[in-house]
């Protein structure tokens, strides 16, 4: 296992495209990667009702991954809505604003109708429960959530 995070757009609905949709090329369609975390600003695109679960069938026998999954445009909106909460909690972080700006430009310059993140190889290494973190950055980056 590499233990890397995969950012991925496709035209295909589904999370793990790269299971899920033969015509995925990762070269064209793999965003960004990440190796051994999730970066903060990635469940920025993502809000927990886009957490999907589904069951693959491998060699090994069916194998169920949870991933989110949203459309492109809802993605980079829920990024942009995210990016004010993202700088209060790095104030020195001044890269931030341009990180996310590279982000979003990667994501447009791919034609693409879906963005999800293939992060199994994160969960599998992460201790504690990986899932339940992952929605609370999720949730927490998420303005009309402030509060609840």
């Amino acid at each position: 296992m590499v233990n890397h995070a995969h950012l991925c757009v496709s035209h295909h609905d589904s999370i793990y495209p790269t299971f899920a949709d033969p015509s995925y090329d990762p070269a064209v369609s793999t965003v960004a990667v990440c190796a051994k975390n999730v970066p903060l600003a990635w469940f920025g695109l993502f809000r927990p009702h886009n957490l999907v679960k589904r069951v693959f069938d491998t060699d090994d026998g069916p194998y169920t991954v949870v991933a989110p999954i949203a459309d492109c445009r809802e993605a980079l909106a829920n990024l942009a809505a995210a990016l004010p909460r993202l700088m209060t909690l790095f104030p020195r972080q001044r890269s931030l604003e341009e990180y996310v700006r590279l982000l979003t430009g990667a994501i447009l310059r791919v034609p693409c109708d879906w963005a999800t993140i293939e992060w199994d190889e994160i969960a599998v290494i992460t201790r504690g429960d990986f899932l339940a973190e992952a929605t609370a950055a999720m949730a927490s980056l998420d303005p009309a959530a402030k509060g609840k």
